[in-house]
Formats: structure tokens, C-alpha cells, sequence
């Protein structure tokens, strides 16, 4: 992985790990029904947002190429044939952590599926300028042709 593709991971998975350290130190009166007001929202926006990321993946790797992805999960799961499947896997894997954490700590549940929801976010923007870019490449050649 190139130095710019990881410092741009981590700059994307940042709002995880900064909810989860909030989410320790930082306790508010809430109560349970109160955070499954605000958390499930913020967990359907981050389902949604990674719907979108994983179909912008789809079409750039459809249209350039497994080597163009920057993801290293994302190019291997391409790579195998295996991207809707893993992408599943994946969610449902998190639904199952995040039920359980739901249970065991309500309030940095929420901070947790607040950092999520900012790091689908901004995994979806990323692709969105990624894709934006190599269609403005592309753009560029066809007119210089």
C-alpha cells in the first residue's frame, strides 16, 4: 500500500476511533430509548452510505480495473469474485457486534455508530472524488484524441 493510500485509510476510518474514545470518556444522560432514537439513524445512514461506496468500488473496478481499487480489502475481495458477498458478510458482522455492544455499553454504542456513520461517510466521499477524477481523466483523453 502507498504512503498517500494509508495516510487516506486512516484519515477515512478516523471518526471510528475518535467515537470510540469519546464514547469512554464522555458520558451523557440519556436514557436507552433515547440512544436507539439517535443511533439507528445514524446506523441505517452509514448501511446506506457503504451501499453507495461499495457501488461506486463496483463501477471503478468494473470500468478500470481490480489494480486501480486503493482499498487493499476491497482490490483482494474484487480480486476473488467475492465483493457483494464480503460486503454482506461484513455488515452482518457489524449488526452482530453492534447489537451486542448496544447491551453492554448503550452509550458508546452510540458514540461508536456516530464515528461509523462519519467514517462511511467519508469512505463514500472518498470514492465519489476517486471516481469523479478518473471520469475527468477519461473526459481529458477523449477530447485531446
Amino acid at each position: 500500500m502507498k504512503p498517500k493510500d494509508l495516510a487516506r485509510y486512516i484519515l477515512v476510518m478516523s471518526p471510528l476511533f475518535l467515537g470510540l474514545v469519546v464514547g469512554y470518556t464522555v458520558k451523557i444522560p440519556l436514557s436507552n430509548i433515547q440512544i436507539l432514537y439517535l443511533g439507528i439513524p445514524l446506523l441505517a445512514g452509514a448501511l446506506l452510505f457503504s451501499a453507495l461506496s461499495y457501488r461506486i468500488t463496483k463501477f471503478v473496478v468494473g470500468k478500470y480495473g481490480v489494480d486501480k481499487e486503493t482499498n487493499p480489502f476491497a482490490r483482494a475481495s474484487f480480486q476473488r469474485g467475492t465483493g457483494g458477498r464480503d460486503h454482506r458478510r461484513l455488515w452482518i458482522g457489524l449488526l452482530a457486534i453492534a447489537c451486542l455492544d448496544y447491551f453492554l455499553a448503550p452509550n458508546v454504542w452510540l458514540f461508536l455508530v456516530g464515528g461509523g456513520f462519519g467514517a462511511m461517510f467519508l469512505d463514500w466521499l472518498n470514492d465519489y472524488l476517486v471516481l469523479k477524477k478518473k471520469a475527468g481523466e477519461g473526459a481529458g483523453m477523449t477530447e485531446q484524441n
